[in-house]
């Protein structure tokens, strides 16, 4: 079932990373029609210095990527 793997840089309290791993899992499964345990996220922290290499360049040639970045690097 749909698995979302968010990647963001440090710092944000534990309640707000579980916060919204629940309402992003909430919001896929009504969209997709299924059960919220069917429904799996990750939350991964990247440092800000490799972000770039880590996570940018591989979206800029990601072909599945549907909602690009709105900032360049």
């Amino acid at each position: 079932m749909p698995h979302i793997i968010v990647q963001m840089f440090p710092g944000r309290d534990e309640a707000s990373k579980k916060e919204l791993a629940e309402k992003l899992a909430g919001l896929t499964a009504e969209t997709l029609g299924l059960s919220q345990s069917a429904v799996s996220v990750t939350v991964e922290e990247v440092a800000r210095e490799e972000w770039k290499d880590r996570v940018y360049r591989r979206l800029r040639e990601d072909k599945n990527l549907l909602v690009p970045p709105g900032y360049e690097m």
